[in-house]
């Protein structure tokens, strides 16, 4: 598609320079400074996320790539669902309601791939944004809440004698569907985490073979994928013990998490007690397609 002097189209593997240029540019003012290598964005974006480039969008002005929007594809909630690795669009190009000709680009074709539904997540300051995905027929569907521990702590008055700390090589997927109460986000899943198991890691905390508390987290990073206790097993210290250790084994001697649902007042209240900080909140979108 071309129209007044822009191309839309659909991105390529060899536009990653692009990407990479375009991407810094469109959040150079954001509430989240990044400042990524090309290498750390295609890992982060391109390799994490394995954005679909038949169903990634640019807007180009010459030769240069001026707006984008990355798609990943996976299963979520029971649904095909894509998923907005990344909106952006420079300063030169805003006001000229760019987001929405891209989307309209871009939505023939998800439905032609058979996409129920289309999620992303926006900062809840973030105003312009949120009205701009509104304008593109999203909706605000949950509410989330990012943590940080950027401070180390004590255990202190949790006695662990009789358990074992594991670090085993296998991943029981459905024994954590039994442990959690809340679903995780798009992005902490288990489709999108069996993509990347190479970069997490799980530990359990186990008494006589049982596994009576786990957490899955991202060492390189700090980043926390998934934690939870046995329901029997709660307010006994498990769940500190293994902040503590995750904490410990982070390479940047930091934990976060992302994307706690904001209804979930438990889990909340027990990242608060830990001493993680809620930085950000997010709100979670979602585009239905029929």
């Amino acid at each position: 598609m071309t129209t007044k002097s822009l191309t839309i189209r659909f991105l390529k593997k060899e536009d990653n320079s692009f990407m990479h240029a375009a991407f810094l540019e469109a959040f150079s003012d954001y509430v989240i400074p990044f400042k990524l290598s090309k290498e750390q964005f295609i890992h982060r974006f391109v390799d994490k996320l394995t954005i679909n480039f038949e169903l990634s969008v640019g807007a180009f002005s010459g030769n240069k790539l001026v707006g984008f929007i990355f798609t990943a594809i996976n299963n979520y909630q029971d649904k095909t669902t894509a998923y907005n690795g990344g909106t952006g669009v420079i300063h030169a190009f805003r006001g000229k309601n760019l987001t929405k000709r891209m989307y309209d680009f871009l939505t023939p074709e998800l439905r032609k791939h058979k996409i129920e539904q289309y999620v992303l997540e926006v900062i809840t300051s973030n105003e312009r944004a949120i009205r701009a995905y509104q304008n593109c027929g999203f909706s605000v569907n949950k509410k989330f809440s990012c943590f940080a521990l950027r401070e180390s702590f004590q255990t202190r008055g949790i006695s662990t004698k009789n358990l074992k700390l594991e670090k085993p090589d296998n991943f029981d997927w459905a024994l954590y569907e039994e442990f959690r109460d809340i679903s995780p986000s798009f992005l902490d899943c288990p489709p999108i985490l069996r993509q990347n198991i190479a970069q997490e890691q799980i530990i359990y905390l186990k008494e006589q073979e049982k596994v009576l508390a786990y957490g899955i987290f991202q060492p390189q990073t700090g980043r926390l994928s998934q934690i939870a206790v046995a329901k029997s097993q709660r307010r006994k210290g498990l769940g500190r013990r293994l902040i503590q250790e995750m904490f410990q084994l982070s390479i940047p001697k930091c934990l976060t998490i992302s994307n706690i649902d904001s209804q979930a007042i438990s889990v909340i209240s027990f990242f608060e007690a830990m001493g993680f900080v809620n930085e950000i909140d997010q709100y979670e979108m979602t585009m239905v397609l029929d």
